[in-house]
């Protein structure tokens, strides 16, 4: 017997409308607060759109395989979770370890999707303990929630992935690619430089301005979730 909800998964199309608002409510201040939940969903819609690509075009679509949901969802969650936003982050590095632990044969054919935002959250994490370190003139090795849990998954995609090589190879490539990008920026920002030196400078002071403007959030909430463990304590 059908009911109201598997006849409505069973129209061609209605599968990968709800995948893409699961993802707009991951991407918006909407994001869930059960999100084992949501990775659940994920997970089962990876599995179906993996078993039954069909089922996300709609009727008139010519089905062609240049057309992937599986590969559209990874990659819609990867972008998710490459702009700076601790919530967005943790939720997509949750799904990709559902991913990981229970569809592993699935997610890791887009393995190098799957890293590109956790070696960014592992790049900036290790720029801000520079730049500490040289404020402070030691060593510094501050790790936040989201690196934490970037870093666990990564640990987890290591131990799923068989042969070990093809992680060493898609995290090497992840890396790669990330170099590349910085020094094709660094040579455009010297090319800019050249032509418009005061533009050149409104623009490093704009960032330095909003570098300070992120350290002092980052103060201020670390001092306020602080605050709430002191008062949890003296309850």
């Amino acid at each position: 017997v059908e009911n109201n909800q598997t006849t409505f998964l069973r129209q061609r199309g209605n599968l990968f409308e709800l995948t893409k608002a699961l993802c707009a409510m991951i991407d918006s201040a909407l994001c869930p607060d059960d999100i084992e939940v949501t990775a659940k969903t994920f997970t089962w819609i990876l599995k179906a759109t993996s078993k039954n690509p069909q089922l996300c075009f709609a009727e008139d679509s010519d089905g062609s395989d240049s057309k992937n949901p599986v590969r559209w969802l990874v990659k819609r969650l990867s972008e998710i979770a490459k702009p700076k936003g601790t919530k967005r982050r943790e939720n997509v590095f949750k799904c990709f370890a559902a991913f990981a632990t229970y569809a592993a044969d699935i997610a890791l054919d887009y393995l190098e999707l799957i890293i590109e935002p956790i070696y960014r959250v592992e790049r900036e994490s290790s720029h801000r303990n520079e730049l500490a370190s040289e404020r402070n003139g030691a060593s510094v090795d501050d790790v936040d929630e989201v690196t934490r849990l970037a870093m666990d998954l990564l640990h987890l995609l290591e131990q799923v992935c068989t042969p070990h090589e093809k992680f060493l190879d898609a995290y090497g490539a992840v890396k790669r690619e990330a170099q590349d990008k910085k020094s094709q920026r660094q040579d455009q920002l010297v090319l800019e430089a050249a032509r418009d030196p005061k533009a050149a400078a409104e623009r490093k002071q704009k960032k330095q301005e909003r570098e300070k403007a992120r350290r002092k959030k980052r103060i201020n909430e670390r001092r306020q979730s602080r605050g709430r463990v002191a008062k949890r304590r003296h309850v």
